[in-house]
């Protein structure tokens, strides 16, 4: 079930991050928490688990976090403890960082190839699609070795199917039609 609250979090650490001309320090910062507490099994379960008393997650959050992490970012976390949404850490983070890219007019999306991309391929397909769609665009390289070869890019919701997989079915296609 979809948190519906997490959007209203989300918003206001938004525009307090906003005020403070800080948005892209904060969205860095939120997700190194929020990577932070979920690769480390000890901490997702002192955050995760009701038996641990909100005033020792919130001593916790400050010892590991004080030093990179911004006051206002510190006092979200804290307060979504007390408020017992912790759970729904990473859907307030990914609503914050939508936003955050929505404001900085940045789509994200997927390029998916039988072969790792070096990063300069990446970039240069990520310049290509930012002029075609005037926005920057910002791609995430997954390796599908099923493709056979070339790459099919997902932005939002315009697919691009350039894979050898992909002409293969259209092939197949045109020849039922025929027979």
């Amino acid at each position: 079930m979809i948190d519906e609250t997490a959007a209203v979090y989300a918003k206001a650490m938004f525009d307090v991050s906003e005020e403070m001309g800080r948005t892209n320090e904060v969205l860095k910062q939120f997700s190194e928490i929020v990577e932070t507490i979920e690769k480390n099994r000890e901490l997702s379960g002192v955050m995760y688990t009701p038996f641990i008393k909100d005033v020792d997650k919130k001593e916790i959050i400050e010892k590991i976090f004080s030093e990179t992490s911004d006051r206002y970012l510190l006092n979200f976390i804290k307060l979504l403890i007390d408020k017992k949404k912790t759970r729904s850490l990473r859907d307030i983070y990914n609503r914050f960082a939508k936003m955050v890219d929505e404001k900085n007019i940045i789509e994200k999306g997927i390029v998916i190839s039988a072969v790792k991309l070096t990063d300069e391929e990446v970039r240069n397909l990520e310049e290509k699609l930012s002029k075609k769609f005037s926005r920057k665009v910002e791609l995430e390289n997954k390796v599908d070795e099923s493709i056979i070869g070339g790459i099919f890019v997902k932005v939002g919701n315009r697919e691009i199917d350039g894979t050898v997989k992909g002409r293969m079915k259209g092939l197949k296609k045109e020849l039922s039609k025929m027979i």
